[in-house]
């Protein structure tokens, strides 16, 4: 008689464990399902963040780099091993070759004492090289720079630039810059 009375015991004992165990599961998957939903809203608000504040940067950084200057462009770009980077140029038409509206075109050449080898880094206007700008007009090109994975690090490589415009009896403007290739980081 003992012996059954703790025999049913043990089992209810077992039964109550076991749905204790349940109830324990079924409210750590909801809380951690809930603290990872959290988690992936919290992220998501942050990346929205930034995603506006480096828009409004480049905006503003636009905005300091349109000058009356009639060449305006950068002296150096970085790029890393394997990577590419892009640059903008900015040619203002000041008026001073004449007035009406004339054409200006970009072209790009590679500088003969460029020493790393021209498979390695290449620089190429991605956007129009030629634009109509009447005068106080400004006009925008962008240029690509491209290095391979095996591009010797530093600042070897030169490019030249001109513009040049129509009905004109010179280069408007010239100028150059020097691609500075730096090591890849662990992820690129």
């Amino acid at each position: 008689m003992k012996l059954s009375r703790i025999s049913k015991k043990n089992k209810k004992a077992a039964i109550e464990m076991s749905i204790t165990t349940i109830i324990v599961i079924v409210l750590g998957i909801t809380l951690l399902t809930l603290g990872l939903t959290w988690v992936r809203g919290l992220f998501g608000k942050i990346s929205s963040i930034t995603d506006t504040t480096f828009s409004q940067a480049n905006i503003e950084v636009e905005k300091l780099s349109q000058g009356t200057d009639p060449f305006t462009y950068p002296n150096v770009i970085e790029v890393k091993q394997g990577n590419s980077a892009q640059i903008k140029v900015y040619v203002y038409n000041d008026g001073h070759l004449g007035s009406g509206v004339k054409d200006f075109t970009l072209t790009l050449t590679r500088s003969p004492d460029s020493k790393a080898p021209v498979d390695a880094v290449q620089a190429k206007i991605i956007s129009q090289k030629t634009v109509k700008l009447d005068e106080g007009e400004q006009a925008t090109f962008v240029i690509q720079v491209v290095s391979t994975a095996s591009a010797p690090l530093g600042s070897d490589t030169t490019y030249e630039m001109k513009v040049t415009c129509s009905g004109c009896t010179r280069d408007y403007s010239t100028g150059g810059f020097a691609i500075d290739v730096s090591k890849a980081g662990v992820f690129g």
